[in-house]
């Protein structure tokens, strides 16, 4: 996946990305990924990101999204104890290839491994705390693990599947800061499963105000509604229509450079091209996004 770097510079305008992205149907971390140097061209400072897709987003639950629209908007919503790292495209300035194997930290500041390799030790980020002020520590980590394995969603499946660890018993809290899966066996993926936006870290104290005796890890809660320590944070989620998100404030590394985005669900490509045709957003996005004659005629309009 390809992902666009954050340097400072002006950014692009809606022409620079059209043919690369239009078509790509790709998760897009508004973060710091593909379209994170874009901007209006008639719309510069206002920081805000309109992005019409034909996916709807099927729940917010980490455990359990299963639409592309689900994994983009959880991506950008919560962070995860690592991720893949990146290097650049050959001839492709300021693009960027994510490398399955190599990883950067995240919530997660460093971690070894023990056992040879079948207990992997995780060192939390201090001083990094949720949108509610709670802090991320080795329990909120183990509380998130602990809910993938045991909540309905389908982490449920893959956890003991490719982690080897079937019981809350491996997830371990050392101290508040420390935090060890200790796996049956040793697993060359285990880091890549790990970095799955699905292992996100989730603010236990909000969480459990929504768990009932019926749902007791707030999975009805979660399908609409969010608490992650992401670089953004969840302002509205209408379903079928849009979602919109804020900059989270308080975000532990460099704010985003959208303040705004704005996730609006039109699953007709015509209507998709007629918004960008009027500049109502700045980009489509879809599988595939518009179909290539639909990329060819827009490469002559004004402003684009």
């Amino acid at each position: 996946m390809e992902k666009k770097g954050t340097d400072g510079k002006d950014g692009l305008t809606r022409r620079d990305l059209l043919k690369g992205v239009a078509g790509a149907g790709l998760a897009l971390p508004f973060a710091g990924f593909p379209l994170a140097g874009l901007r209006r061209a008639d719309a510069a400072e206002e920081r805000t990101l309109i992005v019409a897709w034909d996916t709807e987003i099927d729940t917010l639950d980490p455990a359990s999204f299963k639409t592309i629209g689900g994994y983009n908007t959880v991506a950008n919503i919560y962070d995860t104890p690592i991720y893949w790292g990146a290097s650049p495209i050959p001839n492709k300035e300021g693009f960027f290839l994510s490398k399955p194997g190599d990883f950067t930290p995240r919530l997660a500041e460093s971690w070894t491994k023990e056992k040879d390799g079948a207990t992997i030790v995780f060192k939390v980020r201090k001083g990094v705390k949720f949108p509610t002020g709670n802090p991320v520590t080795a329990h909120a980590f183990k509380y998130s693990f602990d809910r993938g394995l045991l909540s309905p969603g389908y982490m449920r499946v893959v956890i003991p599947s490719l982690l080897t660890t079937d019981s809350p018993d491996q997830f371990e809290v050392r101290d508040d800061y420390t935090f060890a899966i200790k796996m049956k066996k040793p697993n060359p993926m285990a880091l890549d499963i790990i970095a799955l936006s699905n292992n996100a870290i989730l603010d236990p104290a909000e969480v459990k105000k929504h768990a009932t005796k019926e749902d007791p890890w707030a999975a009805d809660w979660l399908k609409r509604n969010a608490i992650g320590g992401g670089p953004y944070t969840l302002v509205t989620n209408t379903p079928g229509v849009e979602v919109i998100l804020e900059a989270n404030k308080g975000y532990w590394q460099k704010p985003p450079y959208f303040e705004k985005i704005v996730l609006k669900f039109v699953p007709n490509e015509a209507d998709r091209v007629m918004l960008i045709k009027r500049k109502a957003v700045d980009i489509v996005v879809g599988r595939p996004g518009l179909s290539p004659k639909n990329v060819k005629s827009l490469e002559g309009e004004p402003g684009l």
